[in-house]
């Protein structure tokens, strides 16, 4: 009888532990749920900071025309998103809503190419293409350097002298850019 007793406290004991860690492991689940697709360590910013200044660049539209960082002017969204990034596509819908808000060539939005999971682009440049100037690239090209880039989706607001008025990696916490003062 005490070897009975002993085993159902054992295994009492083991899941109970089972249960605590599986709390933690839902907490921390919880916690990554907000980071984006690509994912970035807090102390790792994956984004130009605000207040910083683009490097300069030189990059061809869709349409075959160049963008260089002195084309983005005050008020100015640059949006960087991938095909191949869950979050990207969710967020694919409003980046058209706000181009079509602020208007024509208020965004240049950046479509970055995961070729290690053949993604197509079109859908991306159909959808942004009428109303913004869009860019398609590489992660490590020159564009996406440009704004210290390394993980999408991350969505950056330009102020006077090339500076970034704000920088972020939603959305919907990013001001239109005539809400930031720069």
């Amino acid at each position: 009888m005490a070897y009975l007793t002993a085993a159902v406290v054992f295994f009492g004991l083991l899941c109970v532990l089972d249960l605590v860690l599986t709390f933690g492991v839902i907490r921390r689940l919880r916690e990554m749920g907000t980071e984006p697709a690509m994912g970035r360590a807090s102390s790792d910013p994956s984004h130009i900071e605000a207040g910083a200044v683009a490097a300069r660049f030189t990059a061809i539209d869709v349409d075959g025309l160049p963008v260089t960082r002195q084309d983005l002017t005050r008020d100015h969204l640059v949006a960087f998103v991938s095909p191949g990034c869950p979050t990207c596509e969710d967020s694919l819908p409003s980046l058209v809503a706000r181009a079509a808000e602020l208007g024509p060539r208020r965004i240049l939005a950046v479509v970055v190419l995961d070729e290690d999971k053949g993604t197509d682009p079109d859908a991306f440049v159909a959808a942004l293409a009428p109303a913004a100037r869009v860019v398609v690239t590489r992660i490590d090209d020159e564009l996406p350097r440009a704004f210290g880039i390394k993980g999408l989706p991350a969505y950056v607001v330009t102020g006077p002298d090339g500076r970034v008025a704000h920088s972020d990696i939603v959305l919907s916490r990013t001001p239109r850019p005539a809400e930031v003062d720069a």
